[in-house]
């Protein structure tokens, strides 16, 4: 059984189809890696998964704040129903890239932001700065924001996986048990098309308050405010 969805947390579909498809909106904030963004999207979106993703190009002068790696409701609150990809130099920080999403009471992802922080992937003579570890850490970071949680065996060759492959374009990609665990989370059915029947509560196992390179913080007016970071130095065996 595919198993590396997050607490089961998930997208809303707004209509309660129930037709075992969800529609996402991406917000195309970054200033780079529109190679690496464009493979990844259609690695998501052109799977045998369940996703339907629509992507639009920002202007500029339209980067929310959530773009600025500033980690409050408000920030959520003002991209809501939306994921923005962005990236900046945040920093020798200590991470490669960042998710955050945004979760309402019930359960239900509200927002979502994946960051690539260009302190490390465009650092000269750095490991990092490498095209296969952009997309890597790229689709991983999307894949958050779906609501999928990591894979860290190295047999598993996905791009959710934060401990193997990050320079290989064997893990470059999502795999089949990514596409199987999105296909748990939104196919058909009550279960899926994130109606909220399975809302994570932290003091049950079903939603661990935190967990390798996961916060979990309480967000103001109820709910959390999730936060995944790629750790520089993993992924490099």
């Amino acid at each position: 059984m595919a198993n590396n969805t997050w607490a089961e947390y998930h997208w809303a579909d707004g209509v309660d189809l129930h037709d075992g498809s969800i529609s996402l909106s991406l917000i195309d904030d970054l200033t780079a890696y529109s190679t690496e963004y464009g493979l990844v999207l259609g690695d998501w979106d052109g799977g045998p998964g369940p996703l339907a993703l629509a992507s639009t190009k920002a202007a500029v002068i339209d980067r929310p704040v959530a773009c600025d790696n500033v980690n409050t409701g408000a920030a959520g609150d003002a991209i809501s129903g939306t994921i923005h990809v962005c990236n900046d130099v945040y920093g020798e920080n200590g991470w490669l890239g960042l998710a955050r999403i945004w979760i309402a009471g019930d359960g239900h992802i509200e927002a979502g932001v994946a960051l690539m922080n260009d302190s490390y992937t465009f650092k000269a003579d750095s490991v990092y700065n490498n095209p296969v570890a952009w997309q890597h850490v790229l689709c991983q970071e999307i894949g958050h924001t779906f609501g999928l949680d990591h894979q860290g065996s190295p047999r598993k060759q996905s791009c959710m996986n934060d401990r193997w492959g990050l320079t290989s374009i064997d893990f470059d990609s999502p795999n089949q048990h990514d596409y199987d665990t999105l296909n748990e989370i939104y196919g058909s059915g009550d279960a899926g098309d994130g109606d909220g029947s399975k809302p994570c509560n932290p003091n049950r196992k079903n939603c661990p308050a935190n967990g390798a390179n996961v916060t979990v913080t309480p967000r103001a007016g109820g709910g959390w405010i999730v936060t995944f970071t790629f750790p520089a130095g993993l992924g490099l065996r």
